[in-house]
């Protein structure tokens, strides 16, 4: 995007929010404005190659920055013809005008394993240039990050590695295997590499070159994502320190994941599953409630496991108590595993460190429910005696407000900034509750309601209508695959016609009148990355 755009952009921005009434519309603007530098410099510092043509061009830009013919190149007035760069296939005349790609940290290569199966390029030309451009690498003291996606081709060839290098992404297109001997090789020759991430693995053979490397390294923060339920050898990593670990895919057993987390002492984010045995020792059901509760670097535990876990009533005891005394996790996030009970949501009126809990995908039941609206519902002018909850997911849980728990909390709560209840099962009953408690609730900015509603009828939008009137500080609702119509198998035709078009002219009315706050995404990310400073007064 051009300068020219984006201030015409802007310009329209400011017009909209000055006719606008609500001063967070004019917080917009400057977010708005703030949007633009940060694409600005994100696309001044990324250099993305999607075709062979822009490989070439790539390794011209890398010949031109070595050889410094231009000392001092504009950097702001450049965006437009820094895109002329990358998308111009004619290089040649505009090489002698910017040295810009002395800004550039990133390098991504995207989607190049199709464009080089269906090119016509010669073999050795094409090695040439993949040779060219590694040894400039080597050499390039701005290189920050390489990003490979769907790339392998290119990566095998080139192997790059770098001392300035910091970080390194790949994503792999290889359904059969991938020679993690040659990650080996990009690990040990890249001495600074901070942090590595693998994502789309299939099973990975002779990975214990590669394993070995990454243990002696100085990366610290290290993510995995191997597609098949393999076993990578993880236990191999288990004495690393890391700051952030995330694995999925690669089974980590109980008494692997008690060893992981209590030999890194500095590890700040876990992500990983936890896989149990039929019959798990109490000391390594012990050991896991007592690692988390001691431990005082971790930010951030996600961990996951199966319904079909038989766990213990005992273990639920002993993971209820973890969050009285941990003082560190500021992110807890729960799926899948059957460890919560009575005692875990009691434990978090304690705990004033946790802001961002989710309880996902079946491991919240309708008992837990009520037990955590209570919890939440708990409304102190003493800080000390209420949650600290921020974010709340409970998405996938298949849940119903039966007894109106969650509706009770909505109206009462004041500290939740963003909630997602997707994936769960409200009557239109339950939803017109909900809908009418939230009108007395100003603090809540983003909602993801995915899935979860039915509005059959034009008197069941009602609720959605008036608290869509009145709120004042809502930035945005997702209501993704909502129903809009119901109708029995005996409704015939003629009326299923009417119905729908009663429905569909009142549901675009809604949708015109709140533009700037209903959406409807498949992913829609509930926790605002800004607040208004006049809303947090």
């Amino acid at each position: 995007m051009n300068k020219v755009i984006s201030k015409n952009i802007y310009r329209e921005i400011l017009k909209y929010c000055n006719k606008e009434k609500g001063l967070w519309k004019y917080s917009l603007s400057y977010v708005c404005k703030q949007w633009f530098e940060i694409q600005r410099k994100q696309f001044l510092e990324e250099y993305i190659v999607t075709s062979y043509s822009q490989l070439k061009n790539l390794l011209q830009l890398l010949e031109w920055n070595e050889q410094e013919q231009i000392k001092n190149s504009p950097t702001t007035s450049n965006v437009y013809q820094l895109k002329q760069i990358c998308d111009s296939e004619k290089q040649s005349n505009h090489l002698t005008k910017f040295s810009i790609v002395k800004q550039v940290r990133t390098f991504k290569f995207m989607d190049l394993d199709k464009e080089l199966e269906n090119g016509q390029e010669s073999q050795n030309e094409y090695l040439w240039i993949i040779d060219s451009i590694q040894k400039k690498f080597m050499g390039y003291q701005h290189l920050k990050g390489l990003y490979f996606d769907k790339s392998d081709q290119l990566y095998i060839s080139m192997v790059p590695h770098s001392k300035f290098l910091f970080n390194f992404y790949i994503k792999s297109s290889n359904k059969d295997s991938f020679p993690l001997q040659t990650l080996a090789d990009t690990v040990k020759r890249s001495p600074n590499l901070k942090s590595i991430t693998l994502a789309n693995f299939c099973y990975c053979s002779n990975s214990i070159d590669f394993l070995k490397a990454i243990k002696e390294s100085s990366i610290a923060h290290f993510h995995l994502k191997i597609e098949s339920n393999s076993n990578l050898l993880i236990d191999r990593l288990l004495d690393k320190e890391f700051r952030c670990i995330k694995v999925t895919g690669a089974k980590l057993y109980l008494g692997r994941f008690n060893q992981l987390i209590s030999s890194s002492k500095s590890i700040e984010s876990l992500n990983t599953p936890i896989y149990f045995h039929a019959n798990e020792t109490y000391e390594n059901l012990n050991g896991l409630c007592d690692h988390i509760q001691n431990n005082q670097t971790m930010k951030s535990l996600k961990i996951s496991g199966s319904k079909r876990f038989n766990l213990s009533v005992e273990f639920s005891k002993l993971f209820s108590r973890v969050f009285y005394y941990n003082s560190s996790i500021t992110f807890l996030s729960i799926g899948k595993l059957p460890i919560l009970s009575d005692d875990f949501f009691v434990s978090l009126l304690h705990n004033q460190t946790l802001l961002h809990l989710e309880l996902t995908n079946g491991c919240l039941n309708q008992d837990h429910l009520h037990s955590l609206c209570l919890v939440l519902s708990k409304a102190s002018i003493n800080p000390k005696e209420r949650s600290a909850i921020k974010y709340l997911s409970l998405k996938n849980n298949n849940l119903s407000d039966i007894n109106s728990s969650l509706s009770l909390m909505l109206s009462k709560n004041k500290t939740l900034r963003g909630i997602d209840l997707s994936g769960n099962n409200f009557t239109i009953h339950q939803a017109a509750c909900i809908f009418e408690s939230l009108e007395g609730n100003d603090q809540l900015y983003k909602m993801d309601f995915s899935g979860c509603f039915k509005f059959p009828t034009k008197e069941s939008l009602i609720p959605l209508k008036n608290y869509l009137t009145t709120s004042k500080n809502l930035l945005s609702i997702n209501l993704y695959n909502c129903s809009f119509i119901e109708t029995s198998s005996s409704t015939n035709n003629t009326t299923i016609a009417n119905i729908e078009n009663t429905i569909d002219i009142e549901k675009q009315s809604i949708i015109n009148n709140n533009q700037d706050v209903i959406v409807f995404q498949p992913k829609f990310h509930y926790r605002p990355h800004f607040i208004p400073t006049v809303l947090r007064q």
